[in-house]
């Protein structure tokens, strides 16, 4: 019969029907007899084992995670509303033509459940205290970008560049913990984005969610990151050096990838190779496959970058 701590064993006998210290077992024919094969006395064994197996990992799940909230049921769905209210809102401040036709980088980063004990106010203060990458670093280093201002919208707290000015920007941060942003990347000649512009902007928004998180007191939450390139049919990334001749066509739309990770982590020095991570990723939508020696030149040329490329505060 099946059991949860230990298995069945007859303490008392009945005539002839029951015997004392005997396993019984519940045959395909709905039958009870006496297990008396060493494969039935091994199957009880085994569903011990498997049971004792099974209360140990809720133990240990309980102990790691006994400090986090559960996962609310609708997050998922509450979280693509708000990340459907940021593209719009996005589409509206760019223009159609930058959005429908213009190499576009979207991220939108949140943790797993909906937070509900912060305010805009909230919002703002820890924004604007970011230092390493801060605002004015994104969605790259750049003097002339100090001069965005950040608002308040009835939602969200938000930031976008000037109309018309270079490079064209959206940002906007939901007190549920949606972090959401697109970027229109420079175009070269010949229909292309350089590969050094689309790393540093990866690196500086996961950087920037990183240490907002983490001053959030959600260095422990697991964040959902999305990144998405769009409009890249035919599009070339320009890898430079010697391989910047060389054509690396992407043959589709619109380029999604999904990575998890703690804000904890992105803080303490991962969001470098996380951004290596998503770069490869980019790289195989344009046909072109990163050997480890790339991806770990990289990974170290983002971690010096964030040391010594950032803007001083």
């Amino acid at each position: 019969y099946p059991f949860r701590n230990l298995p069945h064993v007859c303490n008392d006998a009945c005539n002839s029907e029951l015997q004392r210290g005997v396993f019984y077992i519940r045959t395909p024919d709905a039958r009870s007899r006496a297990a008396y094969r060493s494969s039935e006395l091994h199957a009880i064994i085994q569903r011990s084992m498997r049971n004792q197996r099974q209360m140990l990992g809720r133990m240990l799940r309980g102990i790691l995670y006994e400090d986090r909230q559960a996962v609310e049921p609708r997050a998922e769905e509450e979280f693509s509303a708000l990340l459907q209210n940021g593209r719009n809102q996005a589409k509206q401040t760019l223009g159609n033509r930058v959005w429908r036709e213009k190499p576009l980088f979207e991220a939108a980063i949140h943790p797993q459940r909906r937070l509900k004990t912060f305010t805009l106010s909230d919002c703002r203060r820890h924004l604007e205290s970011l230092e390493k990458p801060g605002l004015h670093d994104f969605p790259w280093p750049s003097a002339q970008l100090r001069e965005n201002p950040i608002y308040a919208s009835n939602e969200a707290i938000r930031s976008h560049s000037a109309e018309n000015a270079e490079p064209a920007f959206f940002w906007e941060f939901y007190p549920e913990g949606l972090f959401y942003c697109a970027v229109a990347l420079p175009e070269l000649p010949g229909k292309s984005i350089d590969s050094a512009t689309l790393l540093q902007l990866c690196v500086i928004t996961l950087a920037l969610n990183g240490e907002l998180f983490s001053q959030m007191g959600l260095g422990s939450e697991l964040l959902t990151l999305i990144f998405r390139l769009n409009n890249t049919l035919d599009l070339n990334l320009n890898l430079g050096g010697s391989s910047g001749d060389k054509q690396n066509r992407c043959h589709i739309h619109d380029i999604h990838i999904f990575i998890s990770r703690t804000a904890g982590d992105l803080e303490g020095g991962a969001a470098a190779n996380t951004s290596a991570h998503f770069f490869r990723e980019f790289c195989e939508r344009f046909n072109y496959s990163l050997n480890d020696s790339e991806f770990s030149a990289i990974s170290k040329g983002l971690e010096n970058f964030l040391q010594r490329g950032m803007l001083d505060s």
